[in-house]
């Protein structure tokens, strides 16, 4: 039988193939144009399953409707009958996200699911496209599947015009095996070990990039992290690092970026590096690779999740559980 990091690494590697197998999810059919609201687009989750909501809302262009992510129980109040929420939860159990179903029909706003099965899926109205996604997985796991099929949909209701090439273009990176510049995963997981990382993201793509990482190095390695954005880090961030040299061996600064920041952002990540180098046992870049926006941010992903399984390696814990999760779930029915 196989190790839950064994387990762990095996899903991490599938990636590419759950990218490209999402282009046939079951349900996809149903979605058209037609179903295009006219007013706002709204994603409601949490977790592995609303990450991948998060990383596309920052893909949608000056001609689509930005995407919303709502991560909490019911709806904004601005939700309403012009409205489309897509609610995902991939065990179709998650409480808030069938809340935020429940405010949704009430409001009478049009809906599509995204669910592997469960409530979600069995309470499911016949007007409502639902878009299932391969059970069995931790959802954070699923993510090739998630995020591919939410490209789907919006493709197919008209957004995201350039994402069937985009894909191409990400799924031959990915099956390379081509990387962020800077160190090698492996690496970094050696400086991380014992330490604390703190991320910084250069633009909007990098920044839901960040939060991934931090949540994949939570749930795998059971470790933490923080996360902050250029131009906000530099004014408040920063002044936090002025502390006892004492901490700086326990600090690793990992800066992100998708090379898509503006020059500006590029002068402060510059100049912040130089203030903050003291403050640090090491300071790490690590630039995308790849031509458009979505290779670029899927190349920073698929590098975070493998660095999580490694840190998981060299702490010598099983990235599969999550134990504090299920407990809070548990005292919560």
């Amino acid at each position: 039988m196989k190790s839950g990091l064994e387990r762990m690494r095996e899903l991490v590697g599938a990636f590419a193939r759950h990218l490209e197998e999402s282009r046939d999810l079951p349900g996809l059919a149903a979605i058209n144009p037609g179903l295009a609201p006219a007013g706002r687009l709204v994603f409601c989750g949490m977790g592995g399953s609303a990450i991948g909501a998060e990383l596309v809302s920052t893909l949608l262009g000056a001609g689509d409707s930005s995407l919303d992510v709502w991560r909490d129980y019911g709806l904004p109040f601005w939700v309403g009958a012009g409205d489309l929420v897509l609610v995902g939860s991939y065990s179709g159990g998650t409480e808030e996200s069938l809340s935020a179903l429940r405010e949704a029909r009430r409001r009478g706003a049009r809906v599509i699911l995204i669910t592997s099965g469960g409530v979600m899926a069995a309470q499911r109205r016949e007007d409502e496209p639902l878009i299932m996604l391969p059970p069995g997985l931790p959802p954070r796991a699923a993510l090739g599947y998630s995020l591919g099929g939410l490209l789907q949909v919006l493709h197919r209701l008209g957004y995201l015009e350039g994402m069937p090439g985009d894909l191409e273009e990400s799924l031959t990176v990915l099956k390379a095996g081509r990387m962020p510049t800077g160190l090698s995963f492996m690496e970094l997981a050696q400086e991380l070990e014992g330490r604390f990382p703190v991320l910084y993201a250069g633009d909007p793509v990098a920044a839901a990039v960040a939060v991934r990482w931090k949540g994949q190095l939570n749930e795998n390695a059971k470790w933490p992290a923080s996360v902050a954005v250029f131009p906000e880090l530099n004014h408040n961030d920063i002044v936090g690092w002025e502390m006892s040299s004492a901490w700086r061996e326990r600090l690793v600064l990992v800066i992100l970026r998708s090379g898509l920041e503006s020059e500006r952002i590029g002068r402060r990540i510059e100049l912040t590096t130089g203030l903050l180098a003291d403050q640090f046992q090491r300071v790490v870049s690590l630039e995308a690779v790849g031509y458009s926006a979505l290779t670029r941010m899927l190349s920073l992903v698929h590098y975070g999740d493998r660095l999580s399984c490694e840190l998981a390696a060299l702490r010598g814990v099983d990235p599969m559980p999550v134990t504090r999760i299920d407990q809070l779930k548990n005292g919560l029915q």
